[in-house]
């Protein structure tokens, strides 16, 4: 475990956060962090310390506060939560991971530059009980820009799940593999931001991801 420097615990304590990182070898730094009020420049430099992944804020992107608090997220995670705080202030605020160095930058990026980057995907919160599954499906992406369809042969079946806080993709999953206990021909193809739902013709296939 690497523990924050001094300096870096100062500051802390003068921005109201205050810092937890645990690393490992096998496994992508985990972090926690409790921000009120924080930029964002300042957000992600405490939020990055100690992580041995660098970070970047494009110079256009005002410095908006942050407040949330952040307990044990892979970082990955922590970085999109910090961005959907800040999107309420920064609407098209994005983040995306450079696949060759490692490097997170945040910015209002243009579209077109996805194919060698990662873009943060929306974060949602649900709580159903009971929900016919089209509903829940329709209630889990609305307003998040992603599309769907499910193939009229699909059951309704009811989904319980409460979830807070999940990337989108994440949460899309925790919804089908309920139904799928429920009915295991359910399956769905992944193209994009873009889901289809459907029936397998083996019970027993796995759900086909197409990232």
């Amino acid at each position: 475990m690497t523990f924050p420097s001094l300096s870096l615990l100062v500051l802390a304590a003068s921005v109201g956060i205050i810092p937890a990182i645990s690393t490992c070898a096998s496994a992508p730094p985990r972090v926690s962090a409790s921000f009120r009020g924080v930029p964002l420049r300042t957000a992600m430099e405490m939020l990055f310390r100690g992580t041995g992944v660098s970070c970047e804020v494009e110079a256009g992107v005002p410095d908006a506060s942050v407040s949330l608090r952040i307990r044990d997220l892979a970082l990955e995670d922590a970085v999109t939560a910090i961005v959907a705080d800040a999107r309420k202030s920064i609407p098209g605020l994005a983040a995306w991971r450079n696949r060759k160095t490692g490097v997170w930058t945040f910015g209002i990026r243009p579209r077109s530059d996805a194919a060698a980057e990662t873009e943060v995907p929306p974060l949602v919160s649900i709580d159903l009980r009971d929900a016919p599954l089209r509903e829940a499906i329709q209630y889990l992406v609305a307003g998040t820009g992603y599309r769907y369809s499910i193939d009229p042969a699909v059951p309704d079946v009811p989904i319980t799940l409460t979830l807070r806080q999940v990337p989108l993709p994440n949460a899309f999953r925790a919804v089908l593999g309920r139904a799928r206990l429920q009915d295991s021909r359910i399956g769905w193809l992944r193209s994009g931001h873009s889901y289809t739902i459907r029936l397998h013709r083996l019970p027993q296939q796995e759900p086909i991801l197409i990232d």
